[in-house]
């Protein structure tokens, strides 16, 4: 038994191909970058952003580009805003000479999702034994692919903070159902008009998976539903 374990690798569990297909095509198509702040990837994205192709490079370049604006202005640490996105607006509004590379630098996460796209025609987008888990509860439940794809996301974004740090980008709060509808539209490249069938309350998937409690579906008890009812699935169909 010598090599029986004392501790946990952290970076065991796996990151699947879907979680950072998902997560680019949000901050490259739904512009989501814009609401990421550096201070984040020296916390909990630190890791994360390693894991999306082009993510780390864009956000060193763009703190950067915004330290070198803010020498140059003389601007005081507290006027400056936080996000990305009106990081560049403010530079863009003073005619910064650095904000001409944006383009380039934004090139970063582009590429990152076009390699990423490229990988997705390929290869699975989930690894074992999820990717077996999800066919799985699909026939159970008599899923579609389109429905067996969201349920993956919100469960994804259950699982994995960095996914769920991503998706809370996002106010739910303003925008509803109507919003979770377009971001998960635009992060499984599933037709808007079909996902909103989907998130329905008497569609396949929440009549079979999930109970609707009435709190938006991004920060709600639905969440802790799928997992519970995902794991009893699995534990039935092994039985």
């Amino acid at each position: 038994m010598a090599n029986r374990l004392t501790s946990l690798n952290g970076k065991m569990a796996p990151w699947h191909l879907a979680s950072e297909l998902w997560t680019l095509r949000l901050l490259v198509n739904a512009e989501a970058w814009k609401a990421l702040e550096y201070s984040t990837f020296e916390g909990r994205y630190c890791d994360f952003s390693l894991q999306v192709r082009g993510l780390n490079d864009f956000a060193q370049r763009v703190h950067d580009m915004a330290e070198a604006f803010q020498d140059e202005a003389e601007l005081g640490r507290r006027g400056f805003p936080e996000d990305f996105g009106s990081q560049v607006e403010v530079m863009r509004t003073h005619k910064f000479a650095g904000i001409a590379h944006f383009d380039e630098i934004f090139k970063e996460l582009q590429d990152g999702l076009a390699a990423c796209e490229a990988d997705a025609r390929t290869k699975p987008l989930f690894y074992s034994p999820l990717n077996e888990n999800l066919e799985m509860i699909a026939r159970l439940f008599g899923l579609s692919e389109d429905e067996k794809i969201v349920f993956a996301y919100l469960l994804l974004v259950k699982s994995s903070g960095n996914m769920r740090s991503i998706a809370n980008l996002f106010i739910y709060e303003a925008g509803g159902v109507k919003l979770m509808g377009e971001v998960v539209s635009c992060a499984t490249g599933i037709e808007l008009s079909k996902v909103r069938k989907i998130l329905q309350q008497d569609s396949a998937l929440m009549t079979s998976l999930i109970k609707i409690d009435g709190a938006p579906i991004a920060t709600s008890k639905t969440f802790i539903l799928l997992t519970t009812r995902l794991m009893r699935a699995c534990c039935s169909k092994r039985a």
